[in-house]
């Protein structure tokens, strides 16, 4: 999203989640069932905290759904700083991905 000025689950000329998740062996040909779920946020300055992009997740229908889902049992977490319109700014882009699998 930073290299590509671009804020979304798919930006263009990237993989969509399905084929980045696959790219990490998560999700395989054996499993029986998976589910797969993706939380963003992005914000500058003193509102680019891990504590803001879960408020700001949580204050959310959508993405408080996505968290809250009964069925996921895994996450991963990434942050990368600045932001997807100025990559040198004073920010933080977060990405919370969340799975259930079963084989």
């Amino acid at each position: 999203m930073k290299r590509h000025h671009c804020f979304s689950h798919q930006c263009p000329g990237e993989p969509d989640l399905l084929t980045r998740v696959k790219t990490t062996g998560y999700i395989t040909s054996t499993l029986d069932r998976w589910l797969i779920g993706e939380d963003l946020f992005w914000s500058r300055g003193s509102h680019a905290t891990p504590r803001s992009a879960v408020r700001s997740w949580m204050h959310s229908r959508g993405h408080r759904r996505v968290i809250m889902h009964a069925r996921f049992k895994e996450m991963g977490v990434g942050l990368v700083w600045g932001t997807p319109r100025h990559p040198h700014a004073d920010g933080g882009i977060y990405t919370a991905d969340f799975g259930f699998r079963r084989g």
